[in-house]
């Protein structure tokens, strides 16, 4: 699951990231025990999805782009700024 979502959350694609991981897991099988297991493991997820897969190159997750860990970044610490905010205002009032 952790190589899927490298994948989907790099590119936007969750069909394409499933599809690319399921086949990297498959292929790396070497002996019929290996790929019964990676079967076992990889093969019973599935998405649905209206649109065919992209065809082309794959998908490479070396890196989220920064546009998305900027939103991240911004949107997980509004609840820090809301806490700290509210308990300023609380020891304000109490000392006034």
């Amino acid at each position: 699951m952790e190589r899927f979502y490298q994948l989907a959350l790099a590119s936007d694609r969750p069909a394409q990231a499933l599809w690319q991981t399921q086949s990297e897991f498959l292929s790396h099988a070497t002996t019929e025990d290996e790929f019964e297991l990676a079967v076992l493991r990889y093969a019973p997820f599935v998405i649905s999805q209206n649109t065919s897969l992209t065809v082309g190159s794959r998908i490479s997750a070396t890196s989220i782009s920064l546009k998305k860990r900027h939103w991240f970044a911004i949107f997980s610490s509004i609840p820090l700024f809301i806490f700290l905010g509210n308990r300023f205002f609380i020891q304000r009032s109490k000392a006034g």
